[in-house]
């Protein structure tokens, strides 16, 4: 079985998370067990958020971008993955208009308020 099918059913199952992300509003909210130590492998900037917080909590809340737009951003960084649908697409393009600097973007993003 290939390492990238892997990491899609670790995603997809959320099995052995550390960590949930609950994204959006009371209203419509979504939420995305996570693995720290894959998030800080596959992103300078979540590892150096993880190194500074001094939160134990294992929910962190993003109230600033949309649900598909965390997904895809997810779904690339687990298993490398583009959308190949014209909703995932809309979400990239989406992340990229917010900016042109991805350091910046997730930055912006993921300004997590822990619950």
């Amino acid at each position: 079985k290939p390492y990238s099918e892997d990491m899609r059913s670790l995603f997809e199952s959320g099995k052995h998370s550390d960590l949930t992300l609950v994204v959006g509003s009371s209203s419509s909210k979504r939420e995305f067990p996570v693995h720290k130590i894959i998030l800080s492998a596959r992103s300078k900037v979540f590892a150096e958020m993880f190194e500074k917080s001094q939160q134990t909590s294992r929910i962190a809340k993003i109230t600033h971008i949309e649900d598909e737009v965390c997904e895809a951003m997810l779904r690339y960084i687990y298993y490398d993955k583009m959308p190949d649908n014209d909703k995932g697409m809309m979400a990239i393009v989406k992340l990229f208009n917010a900016s042109c600097r991805v350091r910046h973007l997730i930055r912006c993003m993921f300004l997590i308020s822990y619950l």
